[in-house]
């Protein structure tokens, strides 16, 4: 079953590993990290049985929202 969720500290490096495969410019453990703490960025997890099958890097200010990047 595939569950949605706010990413932990221990998804970054499997999201890191999804972007290397997926993205010729992928970001880095240390950029999703980082991303992960600002308080204007959202992180969603797509999650199938017990791994990260996808995720969804959102950027938000006011009333407006961006999606930085995402992948399955």
């Amino acid at each position: 079953m595939l569950v949605f969720r706010n990413v932990t500290e221990f998804d970054i490096e499997a999201i890191a590993e999804l972007e290397k495969q997926i993205f010729s410019d992928a970001w880095t453990v240390k950029g999703l990290g980082d991303t992960a703490k600002q308080s204007q960025a959202f992180i969603t997890v797509a999650e199938e049985d017990d791994q990260v099958a996808g995720y969804c890097i959102i950027y938000f200010a006011l009333d407006e929202a961006e999606i930085a990047r995402i992948a399955i």
